[in-house]
């Protein structure tokens, strides 16, 4: 496509592209939907058995492609049927299951992410009064690594659409001249991408054609399919109709971009989804925008200089300009997004991928550096050393493309920030002299391996006590009695299995530490996680919504603020039985969670098993949380999450 300039770039670059894609087979991708939470959480062990095994992942799954088995000792499957995805919940599928006895069963899944159609496989234990044997750790999810023919399916899908938007586009702009080989060679070279990434895909979700067409993924692939065709005619109208017909092929090739990054990395975004899709778009298509222009400049400065031939230089070159920052701050923002620390971008396969891109993007500015203030000037008596640099150019332009498909078939570590982790509290004692570092593998309810380690609080030493113990306490649950657990040595730390935190909610652990002549306790504040309760929402013309919570087979508590949105409210929580009867509950304890600050709301009972609060909502996301007793003795605890602008 690029031949008659630029051929010692050539080679370099398609070199790189095979280094690449061999970089993608060697090195194993992490799990592209990671595995955000489960319930029953990895290693836990419930006092009932569950209804449902749910699990919430980093990126919407594809219920009809996934599999989920619950499997007991023996082997034997103990679901009941297919993975379903969660009414309101795009993140988590679940699976139903049989009556679980007491014993460990084991959880295994492969799930298709619907964003980019990439496969995660993993399992972990969980037990039904019984704690398993096993580290309370889920086993990392795993995907394979990433496919050479996906690498090399998105390669010649972006190229192919770069050469059709540029040509396009300098048709439009009078920079190029008699590209139309390039644009048409772009535009098969697009379609044998495309077709490759369906291959490539459909081999990923282990699935038929057929089965693949009616998901998000298929959809994608069908979208990218119809402005691609778009394209094409547009540019066959163009040898006739001109001008009209070239923006409509600079059109439909944005609209194919749009669905190709609306199916990428960007569409998995939990904040700001709308604004991080437009930004890459705005990414890859000023990128593709000017590589397809450069290499229809070059075609149109062949021959010997000109006036006309230098008019066309300075215009592209003005243009170039604008689009080369757009498309290094654009993709700095996505980088730093999908890579979010140092040690992130030096230590993982994605992070070094980014910055190899990043080194070839620095390669092409310095190269458009050259052109802009060295070549292009002698122009107008001696275009050679703007061909050679233009060259150039494309090629280190190609190789970071090559890139960019690398990382588009890998997984960022952003995709599993959001994995299950234990609770990691530090605290000193009052005299501060003494601090205490509490580590757990799960932070869930029931038994749990508990890890302390003590240093000198000023010098970071090591601290050598005769014993240590843990002390729990409910924060909001007034009556029950702390209870203590006591740690061995293991090594340099103090550690025991235990069920001190005996059920959901914020819970105070004191690390008492005893010396030869003196002890100490280092208070510590914790928070369990749990699996999201259903959750409906009643909403009125002209009223404030009404939610409904319903927290076990015969309780909905029912939360009715006095107004939607964030300032002063007055806050209803009601306690119903399964038929919609009040139901008599004893005092209740009420708190909002905001920004990682949590307050007990002052409470005043109007009924049997009603309650009425002032509160004052803040604005973004708090967590409500209602906690009473039924009259048999029974805890019953209702979370809501509220939403407030």
């Amino acid at each position: 496509m690029w031949r008659g300039y630029g051929g010692r770039g050539r080679p370099a670059a398609l070199a790189l592209v095979a280094a690449l894609c061999w970089l993608g087979a060697a090195v194993p991708a992490s799990a592209h939907a990671g595995l955000a939470s489960s319930f029953p959480l990895a290693g836990s062990a419930l006092d009932r058995p569950p209804a449902t095994v749910r699990l919430s992942f980093s990126e919407a799954p594809e219920a009809s492609l996934s599999t989920v088995a619950v499997r007991d000792p023996a082997g034997e499957h103990q679901e009941t049927g297919r993975p379903q995805a969660v009414a309101g919940d795009p993140l988590s599928l679940a699976v139903p299951v049989g009556d679980l006895t007491p014993q460990v069963y084991t959880v295994t899944y492969r799930v298709l992410s619907r964003v980019d159609g990439h496969a995660v496989s993993g399992r972990f234990d969980f037990g039904v009064g019984v704690l398993p044997a096993s580290r309370l750790d889920a086993i990392p999810a795993a995907a394979p690594g990433a496919s050479p023919l996906e690498v090399v399916a998105r390669w010649a899908l972006l190229a192919g659409l770069a050469a059709v938007a540029g040509t396009a586009l300098a048709g439009l702009a009078a920079t190029g001249r008699g590209a139309g080989r390039l644009a048409a060679a772009g535009w098969a070279m697009a379609a044998a991408g495309l077709v490759l990434l369906a291959v490539a895909q459909r081999a990923g979700a282990h699935a038929s054609f057929a089965a693949l067409w009616p998901t998000a993924v298929g959809r994608a692939l069908a979208g990218r399919g119809l402005a691609l065709a778009a394209a094409g005619a547009a540019l066959l109208a163009a040898r006739r109709w001109g001008r009209p017909a070239l923006a409509a092929a600079a059109a439909a090739t944005g609209v194919a971009l749009a669905v190709h990054v609306g199916a990428g990395h960007a569409a998995a975004a939990r904040t700001w989804r709308a604004a991080v899709v437009a930004g890459q778009w705005v990414h890859v298509a000023t990128a593709a925008a000017w590589l397809g222009g450069l290499g229809a400049l070059l075609l149109a400065v062949r021959g010997a200089p000109s006036p006309e031939k230098a008019a066309r230089v300075r215009r592209f070159s003005a243009l170039a300009v604008v689009a080369l920052p757009a498309v290094v701050a654009t993709g700095a923002v996505a980088g730093a997004r999908e890579v979010g620390s140092w040690s992130e971008l030096a230590g993982t396969g994605y992070g070094r991928t980014v910055l190899a891109k990043a080194a070839l993007a620095a390669v092409v500015l310095a190269l458009a550096a050259r052109n802009r203030l060295r070549n292009a000037p002698l122009a107008a008596s001696d275009l050679g050393p703007l061909r050679r640099t233009g060259g150039a150019e494309v090629g280190a332009a190609l190789a970071a493309l090559a890139a960019a498909a690398l990382l588009a078939a890998s997984s960022p570590p952003a995709a599993t920030r959001g994995a299950p982790r234990g609770w990691r509290v530090a605290g000193h004692d009052r005299a501060a002299t003494l601090t205490a570092r509490l580590t757990t593998p799960v932070a869930t309810a029931g038994p749990n391996r508990f890890t302390v380690r003590l240093e000198d609080h000023h010098r970071g030493r090591p601290v050598p006590p005769t014993g240590v113990g843990l002390r729990f306490t409910p924060v909001d649950d007034a009556g029950v009695a702390p209870t203590m657990l006591a740690l061995r040595p293991t090594g340099k730390a103090w550690e025991a299995v235990g069920d001190g935190v005996a059920f959901d909610g914020r819970w105070r652990i004191d690390v008492v530490v005893e010396r030869p002549t003196t002890s100490a306790a280092v208070p510590l504040l914790v928070s369990t996680e749990e699996a999201p309760q259903f959750v409906s929402v009643l909403r009125e013309p002209g009223r404030p919504a009404v939610y409904s919570v319903q927290i076990a087979d015969e309780t909905v508590v029912r939360f009715s603020p006095s107004a939607d949105g964030a300032g002063r409210r007055s806050l209803e929580v009601e306690w119903f039985d399964i038929i919609g009867s009040e139901r008599p509950v004893a005092p209740m304890v009420l708190t909002l969670a905001h920004s990682g600050h949590t307050t007990r709301e002052a409470v005043r009972r109007v009924g049997p098993g009603r309650f009425t609060a002032a509160v004052r909502l803040a604005p973004g996301t708090t967590t409500v949380t209602a906690i009473t007793r039924s009259e048999e003795g029974e805890r019953l605890r209702a979370v809501l999450r509220l939403r407030s602008g």
